[in-house]
Formats: C-alpha cells, structure tokens, sequence
C-alpha cells in the first residue's frame, strides 16, 4: 500500500456466511492435530509471515481461503504457520470482539512497514470487502485437503452431519474402507 506492492501481512477476514465452516470442523480431531502439526513443523515452528513465535505457543495453524465471487466458491488454498500476534491480524474482527484490536492493529502496520493512518485505510477496506461477502452464501471447497493426506471425498461421504458428528463420521467411513483394504488417498 504505502511502499507499493503486496503487504507481508494480510487480514483475511471469512464471510459471516462462511463461519464455521473451516478445515477443523471437517476432519477428526486426529486428523487435526496430524496436519496443523506438520504445518508447524514444516516451518521450523516460526511464522511464515514475521518469523516470530508467541509466548504462550510458538505457532497456530491458520487455514487459507480464496474466494471465487463470480462461482460463489470458498476455496482453501493452504494451511499456514503464524505467531499468535499475526494470526489475530488474519482475524481481527473477532481480535476486536476480544478487546485487542489496537494491539492487532498496531502488528498489522509494524510487520508491514506502515503508519497506524495506512493500516487503518487497509483495515477499513477489509471490512468493506467481508460486508459484501457476507451478503451471499458460499460453497466449500476443501479440495486442497490432499495434500496433508486426506479425501475430501470421505467427507461427503459422511454426509451433512455437523461439527464432531461429520468428524466421527469421516474417521468412521475411513476406518471401512481400510478395512475393505481401500486405505486412503493421498
């Protein structure tokens, strides 16, 4: 913005119409705790936007989420490592719920090279583009899921069941197959 080009630091705000439906939700609790672990380890446990590492935990496991507007589409992209610091930035609608969206402000502008008055343009135009998100539905596409070694297909396959149920679900049509000597695709 200020200096030109692509901020290091993006917020990423999901569409209120997208709450919920996130990677965690879909997969076992298993199978959670197996990919935001490789994520981490993948990054040397440091944030792939700052380098840094939080007190508390070094890392958190952020999901990565293009929107295709003209197909209504919520497409994960990637998992990625950040410090707590920028992955509150990644959200600051609700770092703002919590009472720290100054703090998350603040980071947003130092990570990026940026006054607090670009910043605040910055974030302004995020919240303008999550309200005209927020208006639609989207559909899920988490296709990109193979890459840290899970179907997507089992998931529909479990069905629409929600939360822990689709997730019991999944582990459930994974251990059949299994057992039916299908394994999983990766």
């Amino acid at each position: 913005m200020e200096a030109g080009g692509e901020p290091r630091l993006t917020i990423e705000l999901v569409p209120q119409t997208c709450w919920f439906s996130n990677v965690r939700d879909q997969v076992s609790s298993q199978d959670w705790d197996r990919i935001r672990r490789e994520v981490y380890g993948n990054a040397d446990r440091r944030c792939e936007v700052c380098g840094g590492r939080g007190l508390r935990h070094p890392v958190e496991c952020h999901e990565v989420w293009e929107y295709d507007e003209a197909a209504g589409v919520q497409r994960l992209v990637r998992m990625l490592a950040l410090c707590p610091a920028c992955h509150e930035v990644k959200h600051i609608g609700l770092a703002g719920i919590r009472g720290r969206a100054d703090l998350a402000r603040e980071h947003l502008a130092r990570v990026n090279g940026w006054s607090l008055a670009v910043a605040d343009r910055y974030i302004q135009k995020a919240f303008a583009t999550w309200r005209a998100r927020s208006t639609r539905s989207w559909s899920l596409d988490i296709s990109s899921l193979r890459q840290y070694g899970i179907d997507p297909a089992l998931i529909a396959e479990a069905g629409n069941a929600s939360g822990e149920d689709r997730s019991r679900s999944v582990a459930s049509v994974t251990a059949q197959k299994a057992r039916r000597g299908q394994g999983r695709l990766l």
